[in-house]
């Protein structure tokens, strides 16, 4: 394990464009772990609007709260497979940094 003493000071300048790519990394690493999953609830929720305007009388938005809970919950399970991905690429990022 390597640590950076209290008193070590480093360039002001690579500090703050490493700090810009590990936050440029992190956000696109983000966003592209949540994007599958925004785009299924998107699809979802204009589905659920296509069934309340064909069916108005079925009343979709008290039925729909509860389903997109379980749906989002299933994705997100679904989708926990693919983080420990992101997680190495991010610590990879945040390590360079440190160095």
């Amino acid at each position: 394990v390597q640590t950076m003493p209290v008193t070590a000071s480093f360039s002001i300048a690579l500090s703050y464009e490493g700090l810009w790519g590990l936050l440029s990394a992190m956000m696109a690493y983000a966003l592209s772990f949540s994007l599958s999953m925004l785009t299924v609830m998107l699809l979802a929720n204009m589905s659920f609007g296509l069934m309340g305007r064909l069916a108005p009388q079925l009343n979709f938005v008290s039925l729909g709260f509860p389903l997109f809970v379980f749906l989002g919950f299933g994705l997100l399970a679904l989708f926990m497979e693919s983080l420990p991905h992101f997680m190495g690429i991010w610590t990879h990022h945040f390590s360079a940094f440190l160095h």
